[in-house]
């Protein structure tokens, strides 16, 4: 048989490469061509995360002290969102830059908003100033208003486009004297073609996580008529395990050269299985990152200096089941959903901090450390006994082969 080469189909031979091949195309366009880049695909993910930014805008809001409420409603059919803060609202002067009010830049300019600043939010899960232009530009619809002083601004939006030429501001109608609302419903003609609508479920566990760790603030779900108040418990309660060991404490990070305050805040106890949830300024991380390294390495390499040699990391870490939660001021992530915390040298300074932490829990919990202990050492001997057996069958058959 003669090999045959190739065939190599010139697609663009017959176009000529010239300055009109370049495509720039501004913020908004790029956004709904490559929703991947933004809000992690046109799927069920990007979906939840064009609501979750908004939610993440209020909860920025409750974190800074600045709202004492968040109500997020849902459409009956689950098909379009509501998200009020009673925060600070958002300014309705004109932007410096933009030439158009702050509230319509904010919405509408990708790489816009108040997370750049450490004054203005000293601590958020937002830091791209992506999230809200993209929740903007994927939506059929999008409206937003602002309550500052006797005076509210409004801005509506379709497919990323402003109605008009800026935000209407009139004075105010409604008994909220600060605050902002953001109504929207998802492209599902031309994005999100194949999702349903959004799953109350997940927005509950966002919500709830929210809730758990911002006790000052009232968060409440409203979906089918019904508004439900979310509880606050704390790390145990993300958990789910009022009986739970916990230790929270500040450590010092470095942030371009400037340290600065960081918290951790944790609770674990041990069960049937693995299991853990980690959170960065009360946003899930589900991939982890530096500050669950941190904090798992610090309490394996505590409690197997204890068990002097006798069990592994695999014992004490098998059946850990843990909630933390970083406050963070400077959190990197490894993309726009934040699904990872990667910044640089966390995991140590974690580690190296909470170790005197766990010697003061080991002190007040020495029983119960100590039966711990105790198991992990008894499994370990049954996992090594049973190595040992293999070991020995497989040495007997090839002495029977020979």
């Amino acid at each position: 048989m003669v090999a045959t080469q190739p065939t190599v189909v010139n697609m663009s031979k017959n176009k000529e490469y010239t300055s009109d091949s370049i495509k720039v195309l501004d913020d908004i366009a790029h956004i709904r061509l490559r929703p991947g880049l933004y809000v992690g695909g046109a799927n069920s993910t990007g979906h939840f995360i064009i609501l979750k930014e908004i939610i993440d805008n209020s909860i920025d809001e409750a974190i800074g002290g600045h709202a004492s409420r968040i109500d997020v409603t849902i459409s009956d059919d689950c098909r379009s969102a509501e998200v009020f803060d009673n925060g600070r609202g958002i300014p309705h002067d004109k932007h410096p830059k933009t030439g158009i009010s702050t509230l319509a830049t904010v919405f509408g300019t990708a790489k816009s908003g108040g997370k750049f600043d450490n004054d203005t939010y000293g601590t958020s899960v937002g830091t791209h100033g992506v999230g809200s232009t993209a929740t903007n530009a994927l939506s059929s619809v999008f409206y937003a208003e602002s309550y500052r002083g006797r005076k509210t601004a409004s801005v509506q939006f379709q497919r990323g486009k402003m109605l008009g030429k800026d935000a209407k501001i009139a004075d105010s109608t409604t008994k909220e004297k600060h605050g902002t609302l953001v109504r929207f419903t998802p492209d599902y003609e031309q994005v999100f073609k194949g999702v349903p609508g959004f799953s109350i479920a997940q927005i509950e566990e966002r919500l709830s996580d929210a809730a758990h760790l911002l006790p000052k603030t009232q968060i409440s779900i409203v979906h089918g008529g019904t508004k439900r108040t979310l509880p606050s418990a704390g790390v145990r309660g993300i958990l789910q395990d009022p009986n739970a060991y916990c230790i929270d404490f500040d450590f010092q990070v470095d942030v371009g050269g400037e340290e600065k305050t960081a918290n951790l805040s944790v609770a674990w106890t041990w069960g049937t299985e693995s299991r853990n949830v980690s959170l960065v300024n009360l946003s899930r991380t589900s991939d982890g990152g530096q500050h669950a390294s941190g904090w798992e390495g610090a309490l394996t390499e505590f409690l197997l200096e204890r068990c002097k040699s006798k069990c592994s990391s695999k014992e004490i870490t098998d059946t850990l089941q843990y909630a933390l939660h970083v406050s963070h001021p400077n959190p990197q992530f490894s993309s726009q959903t934040k699904e990872k915390l990667i910044n640089k040298g966390l995991s140590k300074a974690i580690s190296d901090a909470a170790a005197q932490h766990l010697k003061s829990w080991a002190r007040k919990n020495a029983s119960a450390v100590d039966a711990f202990l105790a198991n992990a050492i008894l499994l370990y001997e049954q996992r090594q006994a049973q190595k040992d057996l293999k070991a020995a069958l497989k040495d007997l058959k090839t002495t029977r082969r020979n």
